[in-house]
């Protein structure tokens, strides 16, 4: 059952609050005058970080914008009475709170990773930019873990970063470097008020179960092991960083956004086209598969013939291969009704009702006359069929159908590409350009179209 625990207020002792001198890590990331927010469960780690800023806020000299940001999932029934004293707290605090309810809905990887994706969500959906978090070493340490049974690379048993990235946000953890004991010190001389969430003591749940059941055994033979895995972790992030760098090495003449070349990684060994594979997709998923989905995928390039089938999916994205080169997609792309026309009069941007963003730069010397768009009706269509195209002044017009298979560009993607049309003709199209009749010449102002 859930509890709210007081510890005994006591004056901050200086020496003792040394390590949770927060000042040289916020000045390093933060910028005067920026909207720091405070990931603030109401548990005890989220709540020292939380007392920790508000107190010294004036003492960091960056004139910050602090909040707190609450995420009531209703996972429990005491979610209504953490939610009211989170509330209370920042009050005391004066500390500005926002709040956002959400649904968990169970994925496949377990509860604990959609209540902590929902979380994400909201926090995005919210706004925030820089975002501050509780993570502490002992987290670090369960994460190593999890990860370890979970068959996790380099990258996964580097655990998590000080400073990283995720859905748009900048993401601090101050207090990394701490373990859990010095937390709960702190917050005794603190005074700190805080809830406990009943679940963390759940030994169903995987983090838990290391937690209470694993971490102390291994203490007991082990005293320093927390120091020991710190120090593999620092390892296998150098690790990572450098299989990274050879990735975008492998990649540089392979990948070209959404499309990877196999031919360009035909001369390498497994384990580089493997390690620049999983690149790749990372870049774009935003987190790298799962060990069994990649071992999938790689089976189906290295078994099947190049013009064999091949469909891979994950999370929502399909991995297909025409000739040698793999596409990466959207596996739900929207289906409009009717026919798609989108009237262009020189915008800079515009969504494509087939999927994607169109944007439109000017330029001088390339692209489309921009003399021509005074001319006639522009607007970006689907190819219907027939159409001619002349991919230079030295060329012949020849079939808008043969230029895209030359160009390798696979049948279900010019389904969906949206050709830019001037009185019926196309004019500019995604992977070849622009036709030669209607290019700016070297001095003329022009237009640069591309389609993400």
């Amino acid at each position: 059952m859930g509890s709210s625990r007081k510890p005994a207020p006591a004056e901050p002792e200086s020496g003792a609050l040394q390590a949770l001198d927060l000042k040289p890590f916020l000045k390093q990331y933060l910028r005067p005058g920026c909207r720091l927010s405070v990931a603030y469960s109401g548990g005890l780690d989220s709540s020292v970080l939380l007392h920790l800023l508000a107190h010294h806020r004036a003492d960091l000299d960056l004139d910050l914008e602090l909040e707190a940001v609450h995420v009531h999932h209703g996972l429990s029934p005491h979610a209504d009475r953490w939610e009211a004293h989170c509330a209370d707290t920042c009050v005391a605090l004066d500390v500005p709170l926002r709040i956002r309810r959400v649904q968990v809905r169970p994925s496949g990887q377990g509860l604990e990773a959609a209540a902590r994706q929902a979380r994400y969500d909201a926090f995005a959906s919210m706004g925030v930019t820089h975002l501050a978090l509780a993570h502490h070493l002992d987290d670090q340490v369960e994460t190593f873990f999890l990860r370890l049974l979970r068959g996790a690379g380099p990258r996964g048993l580097a655990g998590m970063e000080a400073v990283g990235r995720r859905q748009g946000m900048c993401l601090l953890r101050p207090l990394l470097h701490l373990r859990r004991s010095q937390i709960e010190t702190h917050a005794r001389l603190l005074g700190v008020h805080h809830v406990e969430d009943e679940s963390n003591q759940e030994p169903a749940l995987d983090r838990n179960y290391i937690r209470h059941q694993v971490l102390p055994i291994l203490a007991d033979r082990y005293p320093a092991y927390r120091t020991v895995v710190s120090r593999e972790m620092a390892l296998q992030g150098e690790v990572s960083d450098m299989l990274d760098g050879l990735a975008e090495q492998d990649l540089a003449q392979a990948a070209a956004g959404l499309s990877l070349d196999l031919r360009a990684l035909a001369n390498l060994s497994g384990a580089r086209v493997r390690n620049a594979l999983r690149h790749w997709l990372r870049q774009h998923l935003g987190s790298v598969p799962g060990v069994d989905s990649l071992h999938a995928l790689w089976i189906q390039i290295s078994s099947t013939r190049p013009g064999s089938e091949l469909v891979w999916r994950h999370d929502g994205w399909t991995v297909r291969r025409y000739r040698q080169t793999l596409w990466l997609e959207q596996a739900n792309q929207p289906q409009p009704v009717g026919r798609v026309r989108l009237p262009w009069q020189g915008e800079g941007a515009l969504p494509w009702p087939l999927g994607g963003e169109l944007a439109v730069a000017p330029t001088v010397g390339d692209g489309i006359s921009q003399a021509r768009l005074a001319e006639g009706t522009w607007a970006f269509m689907p190819r219907e069929g027939g159409e001619l195209f002349r991919l230079a002044d030295n060329r012949p017009l020849r079939s808008l159908k043969k230029c895209l298979q030359e160009a390798a560009i696979p049948p279900w993607r010019r389904a969906r590409m949206p050709l830019l049309y001037h009185d019926g003709h196309p004019v500019w199209v995604p992977g070849l350009g622009v036709d030669a009749r209607y290019q700016a010449g070297r001095d003329e102002s022009g237009w640069l179209i591309s389609w993400q």
